[in-house]
């Protein structure tokens, strides 16, 4: 009776002593969910706003992979799609070959962000910025040829 309590004992200690490794590997592992950083939300925004919103988020991100010592190109991607919300993952699922991911990338979130970036930096009109460039040569030479 005196051995099994002893071999209960044993296993105990050993089942304790897992558990406290677990405890400090969990400990010492960086959960980015953790860092707190908001959705991105764009939607409220002025157009003209959106852009630095943008900008400003993915640097936040971008903080707290490295916190995270987070470095592969597909789990970047995946978290900040995942840590972005639903609001960005419309926006990316909605780009033309945002999601493929080919061997001549070699990094998925490199990719997929060139390709937020392009989706919120403004947008040009070409007859606009051309209009623009005619009023500011006539305001400043009084030309209107």
């Amino acid at each position: 009776m005196e051995q099994a309590s002893g071999n209960q004992d044993g296993t105990q200690n050993q089942n304790d002593a897992q558990n406290q490794v677990l405890l400090l590997q969990t400990a010492t592992a960086f959960n980015p969910a953790a860092y707190n950083l908001p959705q991105f939300r764009y939607k409220h925004l002025p157009s003209s706003e959106v852009r630095n919103a943008w900008n400003g988020w993915i640097r936040g991100f971008e903080r707290v992979m490295k916190a995270s010592s987070i470095t592969d190109g597909s789990m970047k991607k995946i978290q900040m799609l995942a840590m972005g919300g639903l609001e960005l993952q419309n926006v990316f699922d909605g780009i033309p070959g945002a999601d493929e991911e080919s061997e001549e990338s070699a990094d998925p979130f490199a990719v997929a962000r060139t390709k937020l970036d392009n989706h919120f930096s403004p947008k040009q009109h070409e007859s606009f910025e051309r209009y623009l460039l005619v009023l500011d040569d006539v305001t400043r030479n009084g030309r209107t040829d």
